[in-house]
């Protein structure tokens, strides 16, 4: 087993310092659930509390744990993939979906920056519920 560069070790403690920090807000939010979202939640928490084998795992643990204190106090764990528990035997399927993540949040940005308001019109819209939204440009015919 070869030494990670200084770097990759740098994010590594940052990412589990901001995981430290975040698995005690979620544990906190746990008393004030029912039954069957106290399981769930219990189960995640064990589950994320698994030390990564590298940072991209790292990384996707804390994207899942920001999503589940985001949207804690909407019901999140009666959504797919956090009410199925059987996402939680592999979270290197959510590994997969971490490149897309990024891919997305670099196509929003871009949107912002190409738009001709710079996004202040895309900023007043309300957040969608399934994550798409759809924006056409519309060029004046000079």
């Amino acid at each position: 087993h070869r030494p990670e560069p200084f770097e990759v070790s740098r994010k590594r403690r940052s990412l589990n310092r901001q995981f430290e920090r975040d698995i005690v807000r979620l544990e906190r939010a746990i008393g004030g659930m029912e039954t069957r979202e106290k399981s769930l939640a219990c189960e995640w928490v064990n589950k994320l509390r698994v030390q990564p084998s590298n940072l991209n795992q790292a990384l996707v643990r804390n994207y899942v744990l920001a999503n589940l204190l985001r949207f804690k106090d909407n019901n999140v764990f009666a959504w797919k993939p956090f009410g199925n528990n059987t996402i939680l035997h592999n979270l290197s399927k959510l590994t997969a979906i971490l490149p897309m993540i990024s891919l997305k949040k670099k196509n929003v940005l871009e949107l912002v920056k190409n738009s001709v308001d710079n996004g202040e019109f895309i900023y007043k819209l309300p957040v969608p519920r399934d994550g798409a939204f759809f924006i056409l440009h519309l060029s004046p015919n000079l």
